[in-house]
């Protein structure tokens, strides 16, 4: 069942407390009560123990492609077999270091999408078209001017 817009609010809130261990290491609490750890790669002075911001970024990109896909399917009646999502990002540790002359945010990105749906050719194009509007993490990459390459494997 699709969620109807009128059982949805304009808009919500959602945050991240970052509690700082020290050797770049956070504990890591959500609004809605889950805990992570972040932590930096051994090379760039943390532990290495824990997934790094640029870690948990990748990783919104993949996890949120996969569930804004799934919700659109839902929305146009549409059966998902099978979902697989790979994405990477290229950033600059020298943008992040502060080195003049390069940016700290990703500068490209790239999913690699399988996907195993009842589908035709033209709801195939309708589905990604949706999901091209309605993913956050993706149109959040793409207007702070990454450039976003997706590779499709639709019913291989």
């Amino acid at each position: 069942m699709a969620i109807r817009p009128k059982e949805l609010p304009e808009t919500t809130e959602n945050w991240a407390e970052a509690d700082f261990k020290g050797r770049s290491k956070s504990i890591m609490t959500l609004m809605r009560g889950y805990t992570l750890v972040m932590d930096e790669p051994r090379h760039l002075g943390g532990s290495g123990e824990a997934p790094s911001p640029m870690d948990y970024l990748v990783n919104s990109l993949a996890g949120c492609t996969a569930v804004i896909l799934e919700r659109c399917a839902k929305d146009a009646k549409l059966e998902i077999g099978s979902l697989k999502v790979k994405s990477a990002i290229v950033y600059s540790p020298r943008g992040i270091a502060g080195l003049e002359g390069y940016q700290s945010n990703p500068s490209e990105a790239h999913s690699e999408i399988w996907l195993e749906v009842d589908a035709d050719d033209e709801q195939i194009e309708a589905l990604k078209a949706q999901y091209f509007r309605r993913c956050p993490v993706y149109n959040l990459f793409k207007a702070a001017g990454c450039a976003m390459r997706d590779t499709w494997h639709v019913n291989e």
